[in-house]
């Protein structure tokens, strides 16, 4: 997923960054005092950039599909948090909320990495039932902005698009499992930073999962405002970056 660091400083002998949590390291890189660090927050996610994008793009789902979760995939095995076993396992709890309790579709938007192995395409089919594609179930390659919008709710197996969602005010499940891995407690830090920082609402099974998405119906907004304030926290409250950067 995306991580969220500091940006080089231009030639003007300032910098911006997207958080305050960053200063620190521009001091320390750059050599900037606290007065020539701007925190302008994350550009892409200016409203009118938002809104420019979700014009210019097409959404190439049915247009009656009014009710669906959004899956932000990832390709299994190229990380070790995310064995094939484990994603199948996520898949079938999905399949289940979405088809058993909450009478809804699936959205799945694949990584690029996921796009050219067949063996990705095979378990979705395998786990979602390649009949009941187009019906229940669907691939889509338009952008998150699009189908996150109008969505129920997202659900990443860890994917800076997580926060992408906050700004849409959707929020996002993230549904991966890490009991009983073998992996780095460095890489173990790394997937857990979402969670820690509380973008995304954590479920490890389908119980959790299930609990958190009967919240978010109930009341979306509410779903998603303890993630806003953390997203706020960390990159500021700033209307219009990109203006910000342009004049800095």
């Amino acid at each position: 997923g995306r991580e969220y660091r500091c940006r080089q400083p231009s030639i003007r002998d300032h910098g911006v960054s997207y958080s305050k949590y960053d200063i620190q390291a521009y001091k320390q890189n750059y050599g900037l005092a606290d007065s020539e660090i701007r925190v302008v927050g994350v550009p892409r996610h200016e409203p009118d950039w938002i809104e420019k994008i979700i014009q210019v793009s097409k959404k190439d789902i049915p247009t009656s599909w009014d009710r669906y979760i959004f899956i932000i995939s990832r390709s299994a095995g190229a990380c070790k948090f995310f064995p094939q076993d484990r994603k199948r396992k996520a898949l079938e709890d999905i399949q289940r909320l979405a088809l058993h309790d909450l009478h809804c579709k699936i959205v799945v938007k694949m990584h690029p990495t996921e796009r050219i192995k067949k063996d990705e395409y095979r378990l979705y089919e395998e786990v979602f039932g390649r009949a009941s594609y187009g019906k229940d179930w669907i691939y889509s390659s338009s952008h998150p902005f699009v189908l996150g919008r109008d969505s129920l709710f997202s659900i990443t197996f860890h994917s800076g698009v997580a926060v992408d969602m906050i700004v849409l005010g959707v929020p996002t499940i993230e549904r991966i499992n890490l009991n009983g891995l073998n992996i780095s407690q460095e890489e173990l830090e790394k997937v857990k930073q979402y969670k820690k920082r509380g973008f995304v609402l954590s479920a490890e099974n389908y119980d959790e999962l299930k609990s958190h998405a009967l919240r978010v119906i109930d009341n979306k907004q509410a779903g998603n405002s303890q993630l806003s304030a953390q997203y706020n926290e960390f990159f500021g409250t700033t209307i219009k970056p990109i203006k910000v950067i342009a004049e800095a």
